[in-house]
């Protein structure tokens, strides 16, 4: 399963969602994989909240 949420939260809003995300998908089979892909600026934050847990983080293509 990929979350891709484009540019639509902040920084500290991406990090709130990955931190509940991370807690609230821990239920979730070990054959399921989940990655989140916020936005480019909050990548290295959300990367940071989720290290250690089953999530992975993503990119997503670039906008303009």
């Amino acid at each position: 399963m990929v979350a891709n949420w484009k540019m639509k939260l902040s920084s500290s809003a991406s990090v709130a969602l990955a931190k509940n995300l991370s807690r609230d998908l821990r239920r979730l089979p070990a054959t399921v994989e989940v990655v989140l892909c916020p936005g480019y600026l909050c990548l290295p934050a959300v990367a940071d909240e989720v290290r250690g847990s089953a999530l992975k983080v993503g990119a997503q293509d670039s906008f303009w």
